[in-house]
């Protein structure tokens, strides 16, 4: 590798460890958000497990599918390739499709791409259950808000580099090629995990206003028993 060229990558046998705080946040944020917001609703009505096996394997392969769309008219759009510059293809072991960049982007538009799929496909979906009830957006947001889990490791990865630099996907690893001579920064288990802390205290602030909102009444009434 050119000494100019640095790769910024996420080890395979780290991947799962780092992202499991991710994972974690996701479901406490969005699953008791539900539940305070609608009750138990549209959970009723959860398909058997054969319908599940018949509609949601196809319905996780569009999911894939679409988030992989995103990534790759992230770069037509903001990082102004052509799709030569782009390789499609698909892993059959993990029923899911890629899109891989080839040619170097700047890191700014590099970074919009790494995080638009994760919000399109999968936390706008998700913010639209709070809202409207519906269980399998519910269902579908944070399968695919958590399937962007490495991607948000990616970014994590990049933090700090100047928006100018170029870079493209790693060929072989989660993660990309920087088009510089700045070494990778050394993250560490305890690096990514404090990279959590900010978005615990969003869920904790956000899980408290529910909770507040749903027993106002209840505290209210503790409050003056208290008092009186």
């Amino acid at each position: 590798m050119d000494s100019n060229t640095q790769a910024y990558i996420i080890e395979t046998n780290k991947l799962n460890r780092y992202s499991l705080p991710f994972i974690f946040l996701t479901l406490l944020f969005f699953v008791p958000g539900y539940f305070f917001l609608h009750g138990i609703g549209d959970a009723q009505e959860v398909p058997t497990l054969l319908t599940i096996a018949i509609f949601g394997i196809p319905a996780f392969v569009l999911g894939n599918l679409l988030h992989e769309i995103v990534h790759a008219l992230s770069w037509l759009v903001f990082g102004r390739v052509s799709l030569k510059d782009i390789k499609f293809g698909a892993d059959f072991k993990s029923i899911s499709a890629y899109a891989h960049l080839k040619t170097p982007i700047s890191l700014r538009s590099y970074r919009i791409s790494v995080v638009l799929p994760g919000l399109i496909v999968g936390l706008i979906p998700a913010l639209y259950a709070l809202f409207s009830g519906s269980f399998l957006f519910l269902l579908w947001g944070v399968i695919f808000t958590i399937s962007a889990a490495s991607d948000y490791l990616v970014l994590k990865l990049l933090t700090g580099l100047p928006g100018n630099i170029k870079v493209s996907d790693h060929p072989e690893e989660i993660g990309c090629l920087v088009y510089s001579d700045i070494p990778p920064t050394d993250r560490g288990a305890k690096d990514i995990l404090n990279s959590y802390l900010l978005i615990m205290y969003i869920v904790l602030i956000y899980l408290g206003t529910l909770f507040g909102m749903k027993y106002a009444h209840n505290i209210r009434q503790i409050i003056d028993i208290f008092i009186s």
